[in-house]
Formats: C-alpha cells, sequence, structure tokens
C-alpha cells in the first residue's frame, strides 16, 4: 500500500483503487477479459476494495451509536 503525503489512509486506498482499475482495465484490452495477468489485477483490486470497505466500517464503527446526534436537526415547513 502506498501513502501519499498527509493524505488519510482512505485517501491513499482511493487512488490504489483508481490506478487499479485503470491497469486492470488496460491488460483486459490488450490481453483479454480471461487472461492470467488480468484476472490477477482483478483479485488485487478485490483485495483493495474490501480493505477500503473494512476502513469505512471501523470509522463509522468508532463514531458511535448517537453520532446521528452530533448532527444539526433540519426542519421543513409542511405544505
Amino acid at each position: 500500500m502506498f501513502f501519499y503525503g498527509n493524505r488519510s489512509e482512505a485517501e491513499a486506498l482511493l487512488i490504489e483503487i483508481v490506478q487499479k482499475r485503470q491497469k486492470m482495465m488496460m491488460l483486459a484490452e490488450e490481453k483479454g477479459f480471461t487472461s492470467m495477468e488480468t484476472i490477477e489485477c482483478s483479485q488485487e483490486l478485490d483485495e483493495l476494495l474490501n480493505i477500503y470497505q473494512q476502513l469505512l466500517t471501523k470509522k463509522e464503527k468508532r463514531k458511535g451509536f448517537f453520532s446521528f446526534l452530533a448532527k444539526p436537526f433540519v426542519f421543513q415547513k409542511l405544505g
């Protein structure tokens, strides 16, 4: 995993995901969607996406159950 300066772990992971997706698409165009290289790259992309999802889940759990109370209530006029 690469980290870029002061970027958060999530931002750095998103950059890696975009780069891996681009590489996978390039490989698919050059060697075919079922080539071993394309499949391996796709599996690496899956791993990055899983790590990103785990990171987001972990962040949500840290916020706690009552985190919605920190958000300001928005009242809408009905009618």
